[in-house]
C-alpha cells in the first residue's frame, strides 16, 4: 500500500492508493486532522498527478510562511523523480522557467575541482549558487541529494536546504522518512544517518 502525506500547522493529509475516485474521510485526533484518500493501484499517471497537485496545493501555501521548503519524503523508487519532473512540466508549461536540479550530479562536478580541505565550505558556497542559476526567480526544484549527507563534507543537509527556501519556495526529494514527528535519512548506525526534529516542516510523503 502506499501513503502520501502533507504536513501543515495542525493539517496532515493520507492518501490511500486504492481506489480512483477520492473519497474524503476527514478523522479528527486532537489538534490534527487526517484525510485519507482512497485512488486506484496500478494507475501509475493518476497517482504521479495526485501527488503534483498536492505540491502544487502546498506551493501555493507556503509564501505567507517565514521558510518555503517542501520535502517530498520517501524510499529510493517511490517516484519522487517522476513527480518532481511532473510538476516541473506543469509549472513551467513550453518556457521550461522550471527546471529539476541534480543537486548530486551537478554539485559533485563542481566540487570535484576543489581541494579536499575546502570542500566543505565551498559546498554551501557553490548549492547557493546552483540554486540561483536554476530558479529564475520561482520555484527551485532540487533531486538526488543525497551528496549532501556525504560524512566528509561535514554540512547540516536541511539547513542547507531551508536556506535556499528563504528567497524562494524550494521542493526538495528527500530520501528518508517521517515517523512519530522526526525526520530521519538513511538507519541508524550508518555514517550518514540524521535525525530531526519534524515540527513547522512543510512535507508530502509517499512510502512504496
Amino acid at each position: 500500500m502506499t501513503w502520501l502525506g502533507s504536513e501543515t500547522t495542525g493539517l496532515f493529509h493520507v492518501c490511500d492508493f486504492s481506489n480512483l475516485v477520492a473519497n474524503w474521510l476527514p478523522i479528527e485526533i486532537g489538534l490534527l486532522t487526517l484525510t485519507i484518500i482512497p485512488l486506484e493501484i496500478g494507475r501509475e499517471g493518476s497517482w504521479r498527478m495526485e501527488v503534483v497537485e498536492e505540491l502544487e496545493k502546498l506551493l501555493a501555501d507556503v509564501p505567507a510562511l517565514h521558510n518555503q521548503l517542501i520535502l517530498l519524503i520517501g524510499p529510493p523508487g517511490s517516484g519522487k523523480t517522476a513527480a518532481l519532473l511532473g510538476l516541473a512540466k506543469r509549472l513551467g508549461g513550453s518556457n521550461s522557467d522550471v527546471m529539476l536540479l541534480n543537486v548530486g550530479s551537478a554539485l559533485g562536478t563542481r566540487l570535484a575541482t576543489v581541494p579536499g580541505k575546502a570542500r566543505s565550505l565551498e559546498a554551501t558556497h557553490l548549492l547557493r549558487e546552483m540554486a540561483d542559476e536554476h530558479s529564475r526567480n520561482s520555484v527551485l526544484l532540487l533531486d538526488n541529494i543525497e551528496l549532501l549527507f556525504d560524512r566528509h563534507l561535514r554540512l547540516d543537509p536541511l539547513d542547507l536546504l531551508k536556506r535556499q527556501a528563504q528567497s524562494r519556495p524550494v521542493v526538495a526529494a528527500w530520501s528518508g522518512a517521517l515517523h512519530d514527528g522526526r525526520l530521519t535519512y538513511a538507519h541508524m548506525g550508518h555514517p550518514e544517518y540524521q535525525d530531526y526534529a519534524a515540527i513547522g516542516l512543510v512535507h508530502l510523503q509517499i512510502d512504496a
